[in-house]
């Protein structure tokens, strides 16, 4: 069993030996290059995110305030038609402004 992880072994460091001495430098050139473009990638996908982020905490805060408008809209709504039996003049009354 012992043998076997050695042979094995023994193999991939003669991969890799062989992998690096045919790799020159024009090869190591268009690595740097790739990963060089994969941060400049990875850093405009954050700045993506997050913009996005700030975009997303802005409209849930757009919707809670559209969201506390309707709901006061249907309460103003309910309470004319709750008094649809008072004349105009009753109405005014009760509603005068409070400068009166």
């Amino acid at each position: 069993m012992k043998e076997k992880r050695k042979a094995k072994r023994g193999r991939a460091f003669k991969n890799i030996y062989a992998i690096s001495s045919v790799m020159d430098n024009e090869t190591i050139q268009k690595l740097q290059e790739t990963l060089a473009y994969q941060e400049q990638q990875i850093s405009d996908l954050n700045e993506v995110v997050l913009t996005q982020g700030r975009d997303i905490d802005m409209l849930k805060s757009l919707i809670f305030h559209l969201r506390d408008k309707v709901t006061a809209m249907k309460e103003e709504a309910e309470s004319v038609e709750n008094d649809s039996g008072l004349s105009v003049t009753e109405r005014a009354g009760r509603d005068k402004p409070p400068h009166y």
